[in-house]
């Protein structure tokens, strides 16, 4: 079966009191898009990280824990449609 997981991280996380940005957070000595990004890959060989508030930041972290290629889609309001719907999942 092919997947393809979409993990939405665009999010500020303006109620956790800090500069980072939500998926960012530390958790069990990961951030929590590392914990997301561990899982989907072992069930997926086709991911998409759709990125919104401070995008650069994530896109450097995402780049040292991905082990395969990654889209990723800058956050928009109907990002997940685009996703469906741009031939993304094949």
């Amino acid at each position: 079966m092919n997947i393809h997981t979409i993990i939405l991280a665009a999010g500020q996380g303006i109620r956790m009191n800090t500069n980072l940005p939500k998926v960012m957070q530390p958790l069990g000595g990961q951030t929590l898009i590392s914990h997301v990004i561990n899982t989907a890959q072992q069930n997926s060989k086709n991911i998409t990280v759709v990125v919104g508030h401070q995008k650069a930041l994530l896109k450097e972290h995402i780049a040292t824990i991905a082990f395969i290629p990654l889209g990723i889609l800058l956050a928009l309001k109907y990002s997940v449609i685009r996703v469906l719907t741009s031939g993304l999942l094949g």
